[in-house]
């Protein structure tokens, strides 16, 4: 059975209430997903009406969840009303070799209705908060590399050689070789996500460091 019909046959079984969609090159579930989860001492039980579109390539492309009613005030959220539930390397990484909806459902969009009602009450993100944009990136990069100290400057060239783009004019080709020996472990840990994505991250940095 394909990714398609066993994430269809998860909605299905896991949230009977929502409709599902067939499109071009989605899968749309739209409706009221019934959330009973805990965290600690911390539960929700909550009905948000949300739409998820699956495309049908997942996971080389990833879901997005949109906020139909527009109730959800956070600053985790975009202004087309999609839910910012992780930095794409965080759920690249753990999605790139999923096999149904669930992963990203019980991994990021639980986990995500978690953190938002915990901040309603207290004003805290129960689970750290990253920061948007380029830093968010950065930060990203650190955890999933091991390297807590690096610099931006460091990890973007990390990045862009693993990205398969030497043509970083900042850095001469002795120091980059330098730094691609010192570092090809990362660069090996990096390339597992594959060299698209990889390039995407970097228009998402280009602006000067």
């Amino acid at each position: 059975m394909g990714i398609v019909k066993v994430s269809i046959t998860y909605i299905q079984n896991n949230y009977p209430e929502v409709s599902i969609t067939e499109c071009n090159s989605n899968i749309i579930f739209e409706g009221h997903f019934v959330i009973e989860a805990r965290h600690g001492d911390f539960e929700i039980h909550i009905a948000p009406r949300l739409r998820i579109q699956f495309p049908k390539n997942y996971p080389k492309e990833l879901p997005v969840t949109f906020d139909i009613d527009n109730r959800i005030t956070y600053d985790h959220k975009y202004t087309d009303g999609s839910l910012c539930l992780a930095t794409e390397i965080d759920m690249f990484s753990d999605l790139h070799s999923s096999k149904c909806i669930g992963d990203y459902i019980e991994g990021f969009l639980i986990p995500y209705f978690i953190s938002y009602e915990y901040w309603k009450k207290t004003g805290t993100d129960i689970f750290g908060d990253r920061a948007h944009g380029r830093q968010g990136i950065f930060e990203t990069l650190r955890d999933f590399l091991e390297m807590p100290t690096a610099t931006d400057k460091e990890l973007y060239f990390l990045l862009t050689w693993a990205a398969k783009i030497q043509n970083i004019k900042w850095l001469d080709k002795s120091t980059q070789k330098e730094l691609s020996k010192k570092y090809s472990g990362k660069i090996i840990r990096l390339r597992t996500l594959g060299i698209p994505f990889l390039r995407k991250q970097v228009q998402m940095l280009s602006v000067p460091l």
